[in-house]
């Protein structure tokens, strides 16, 4: 079962495993720009931001390379290839999922300061002191 063959089901497991690997390492390394990483309008809202989701997805990442270099010793490439697509769409998936779930808070916050901001306005323009 568990046999290192070099056929077509390897190699494309192997250059996901890679290119994942690659993502693991540079997302908590990159800087905001748009060629490279999770380009969600949420993510170009402040450098922090930024940092803070790709810091999560590499996370998120590390197990799903453990699946990857599982799969690399697996004989069946009909296996391989399934696992590997099912594992490369459920990666995807988080990676959509994680810019809204890591900054819920910041975004609340933010809202709750423009709105009292909003009223401390009002107060002034209504001649409140």
């Amino acid at each position: 079962m568990f046999k290192f063959n070099l056929d077509m089901g390897t190699i494309i497991i192997m250059l996901l495993f890679i290119s994942f690997f690659y993502a693991t390492v540079r997302f908590p390394l990159s800087k905001r720009n748009k060629f490279f990483g999770i380009k969600v309008q949420k993510s170009f809202e402040s450098e922090e931001i930024w940092h803070k989701i790709h810091v999560i997805a590499s996370l998120c990442t590390i197990p799903f390379l453990l699946i990857f270099g599982i799969l690399i010793f697996i004989e069946d490439s009909f296996i391989q290839l399934f696992y590997g697509f099912l594992a490369t769409i459920i990666l995807i998936i988080i990676y959509f999922i994680i810019p809204d779930v890591s900054t819920k808070k910041y975004f609340k916050e933010k809202k709750e300061k423009e709105k009292k901001e909003l009223e401390e306005q009002i107060k002034k323009e209504q001649g409140w002191r």
